[in-house]
């Protein structure tokens, strides 16, 4: 069974409301760990109780160097991570069933095919029961795709869940 990680993305981004429409841009994500910059744009519509919306962030291409989330597997030395990630997509829908800012969240994802080229230098590595003088390269990738999203907020004025 795989193991689920939580990982905590800053976004930068700026969100328009009027009465009943929202309109959010984003530009990137964790930008001070990495040069990102994933355009992103969204928009939602409130019915009464229920808020349905689109969100679209478009593909990067990413040079970390010796920074990568994916690279914690047990070896040490990485000297370069090259990341492409595809387009995300979300249709999105939003319930206040109370007056108070708590909502349900429901929705259909779509992530693009995402793929991550890692680097490692050469030393003396202990792979099962042996001892190898060696770099690694490794590749990811992961294939394109839906899923379902279910989710409880709490939206505060200043913040966005």
């Amino acid at each position: 069974m795989k193991n689920l990680i939580p990982f905590v993305l800053l976004v930068v981004s700026f969100q328009v409301a009027a009465e009943t429409e929202k309109l959010f841009v984003g530009f990137g994500e964790i930008p001070f760990l990495a040069v990102s910059f994933k355009p992103s744009v969204g928009y939602s519509k409130q019915y009464g109780d229920l808020e349905y919306g689109f969100y679209l962030q478009l593909e990067d291409d990413l040079q970390r160097d010796d920074e990568s989330f994916n690279a914690d597997f047990g070896q040490a030395g990485l000297v370069s991570s090259r990341e492409t990630t595809g387009i995300r997509s979300m249709l999105h829908g939003r319930y206040y069933p109370f007056e108070n800012p708590f909502y349900l969240s429901f929705g259909l994802l779509f992530s693009g095919r995402d793929k991550e080229l890692m680097e490692f230098d050469t030393k003396t590595r202990v792979i099962g029961a042996n001892s190898y003088d060696s770099s690694i390269s490794v590749e990811l990738e992961s294939d394109q795709g839906f899923a379902p999203a279910l989710g409880i907020c709490v939206y505060k004025w200043n913040s966005v869940c």
